[in-house]
């Protein structure tokens, strides 16, 4: 199926089944992608030049590639289903899209966005796959509340920078967090990295050159087993010892990150912090 023109195209419950492309829109504005089956197809949904369209609800699965927008920009991909691709959604030179609410299992990689900036990744679901999420020569992402798990690589950074990395939980990968290929001057610095949960992975972090935050950069109010507390907050670690003497949730000693530290670690996962004002 292609789609040239740059009108408002409506696609809706189709289904497509070993074809070379499942659905390719050039120059598409504001067009409407929803509900359609696509199995086993070199690419499942190509959008190119195209601006301000919706993708949801779709099924891609057993092909090449799920969902890949190209120099595409302010788009909505929410609620898809890829499922064994060898990639499953792509972001190249595509700015201030939303990636949200999508599952991807099984996929080779997950997620990966590349020389793009100001896109949002929030709460999609990364399972069983080589890397979970990579962002490269990114700049001021926003990736937050994206569960991640048993992945060799859950969440990559190459070369990005000025991203907040927030409510994410990490969970039974290889690596949980890694920054930077370790060559310089490829590194990834001036990340915001805070309420995050890294959870039974072989390494939390890997962090050769970078230098990020790993707590908040303001003062955040939060509840915590009832209570109302004001502090900096930082992530959840399940290694290590901690205690929390006046039961603020903050764990006394802080979390040492190779050669940077969390000062304020989380003696729970973020999910048990309400924040009440930020």
């Amino acid at each position: 199926m292609l789609i040239e023109d740059g009108s408002a195209n409506t696609l809706k419950g189709n289904v497509i089944n070993d074809s070379g492309s499942g659905i390719v829109l050039n120059g598409s504005f504001a067009g409407n992608i929803t509900g359609n089956e696509i199995i086993r197809c070199s690419s499942g949904i190509l959008l190119k030049g195209a601006m301000n369209n919706s993708l949801s609800a779709n099924r891609i699965y057993n092909g090449s590639s799920g969902i890949l927008l190209s120099a595409s920009a302010n788009n909505s991909l929410r609620a898809n289903d890829i499922r064994q691709n060898r990639a499953g959604i792509g972001l190249d030179k595509a700015s201030r899209n939303r990636v949200a609410a999508n599952v991807l299992l099984g996929n080779n990689n997950g997620i990966t966005v590349g020389s793009s900036s100001g896109n949002d990744l929030i709460e999609n679901d990364v399972r069983k796959g080589d890397q979970g999420i990579t962002i490269s020569e990114c700049n001021q992402s926003n990736i937050t509340g994206n569960a991640v798990s048993d992945c060799r690589v859950g969440l990559k950074l190459e070369n990005s920078g000025h991203t907040i990395l927030d409510f994410n939980n990490l969970s039974n990968n290889g690596e949980g967090l890694y920054l930077d290929e370790g060559v310089y001057p490829e590194q990834s610095s001036g990340n915001e990295i805070y309420l995050n949960s890294f959870v039974n992975n072989a390494r939390d972090v890997y962090s050769f050159i970078s230098t990020n935050l790993w707590s908040s950069s303001g003062i955040i109010q939060y509840l915590y087993h009832g209570r109302t507390f004001k502090n900096h907050l930082g992530n959840y670690w399940s290694t290590g010892q901690k205690t929390d003497a006046n039961g603020d949730g903050i764990s006394d000693s802080p979390q040492s990150i190779g050669t940077e530290v969390d000062r304020y670690p989380l003696m729970e996962t973020a999910n048990r912090y309400k924040i009440l004002k930020m």
